[in-house]
């Protein structure tokens, strides 16, 4: 069985946000890009890339609960 890393769990109005931010920042993008590529659990994140996602989500008008980031990524 195979586990998916969060890149592959993020909802897709996440990885909108995402894409959007790798244009606009492009050394900011690919750090958060690999980092959820490399965690399997948003437990696993550094802090600083919760932070970061939160500002992404915040520019793209998108709610992210800094408690609850959970809430951007599936389960299955």
């Amino acid at each position: 069985m195979t586990h998916r890393n969060l890149f592959e769990k993020a909802k897709p109005e996440l990885l909108k946000a995402l894409a959007q931010n790798k244009v606009d920042y492009p050394n900011t993008g690919a750090y958060i890009e690999n980092a959820l590529k490399e965690n399997h659990g948003v437990s696993f994140l550094p802090y600083g890339v919760v932070v970061d996602l939160r500002g992404i989500a915040s520019q793209a008008k998108l709610k992210f609960d800094i408690n609850n980031p959970w809430a951007w990524f599936e389960d299955k």
